[in-house]
């Protein structure tokens, strides 16, 4: 896929919440049970085809463990979308707000979209709610209804709830996070599109945050 539209994706969070399962369920690779760490970063090619463009995604699996913290900005920068995991077991959930704040407050900090009027954007945000297998409950509890309203604040574009273990919702959620972000540089007149000549390209994020949020259904909202 030379002539791809290449997107950088992060992926963050606390430890155990499941990203590299995560990861694995949507390239069709066997999820472990027992938790490996990851060290560092890992990077996953993504390969999809959006409006009948080809696209490629570098999926940056991001270690959550402490003592990576102080490298997490390095694999921030350009950035063209973040998705923020949690874990939805019952036990992690009296955190989930707190942990998804910090992360978005870091994200905002050393990214931004640069747009073609000299202002910036914020890079779009999602958050994937993982381990729905581990929920007692078949409907949202109240911590998690109270979570989306805080998201919606958070200017998130989009809210899913997966399960990497049973493979419910990795390859919808995924896909309905990268089409969101291709219609978003898309309509800000970000992409280069020349299908004459087969080059395709995505101008670089600006080293730090700026005006504008994204809304929790994925509705853009003017300031």
């Amino acid at each position: 896929m030379d002539n791809a539209i290449n997107f950088k994706f992060i992926l963050v969070g606390e430890y155990k919440v499941g990203k590299t399962s995560y990861v694995k369920a949507m390239m069709k690779q066997a999820v472990d049970e027992q938790y490996k760490a990851t060290v560092g970063a890992d990077m996953t090619f993504v390969t999809k085809e959006i409006s009948g463009h080809p696209v490629k995604i570098n999926l940056w699996d991001i270690a959550g463990q402490l003592k990576y913290v102080s490298m997490r900005s390095t694999f921030y920068r350009s950035a063209s979308a973040a998705i923020i995991m949690h874990s939805l077991a019952p036990e992690d959930m009296s955190t989930a707000a707190a942990e998804i704040k910090g992360f978005v407050d870091s994200i905002r900090t050393e990214t931004a979209v640069e747009l073609n009027d000299g202002t910036e954007d914020k890079i779009p945000i999602f958050v994937v709610g993982n381990k729905s297998d581990l929920q007692l409950a078949d409907g949202p509890t109240p911590q998690e209804l109270e979570l989306q309203e805080q998201l919606a604040e958070h200017g998130i574009a989009g809210y899913y709830k997966t399960s990497a273990l049973t493979m419910d919702n990795i390859d919808e959620s995924f896909d309905r996070m990268a089409e969101f972000v291709f219609e978003y540089y898309a309509a800000n007149d970000l992409l280069d599109l020349q299908d004459d000549t087969g080059i395709i390209d995505i101008r670089q994020p600006a080293s730090k945050s700026g005006a504008g949020c994204l809304g929790i259904l994925g509705l853009r909202k003017r300031n």
